[in-house]
């Protein structure tokens, strides 16, 4: 349950580290959802930080791929 509470915290981190501007464009939700279901273990393993980089860094990767697939 921790890895979801985190998700509004990764929410304002994926703004920030990738200079998205909220008023533009919104975070994808069903990513970061997915993200953190995939991440979860890192919140016990590692503790809450490492576990929100894992999301933030993979959903980097998310946006690698859409911005390839537009081109």
């Amino acid at each position: 349950m921790r890895h979801l509470q985190l998700a509004p915290v990764i929410h304002v981190e994926i703004y920030k580290t990738y200079n998205i501007d909220p008023s533009s464009k919104e975070v994808n939700r069903d990513v970061v959802l997915d993200l953190c279901n995939q991440h979860q273990s890192k919140v016990t393993a590692e503790g809450d930080y490492a576990f929100i980089n894992a999301v933030v860094s993979s959903y980097g990767n998310f946006l690698s791929s859409n911005q390839s697939e537009a081109e």
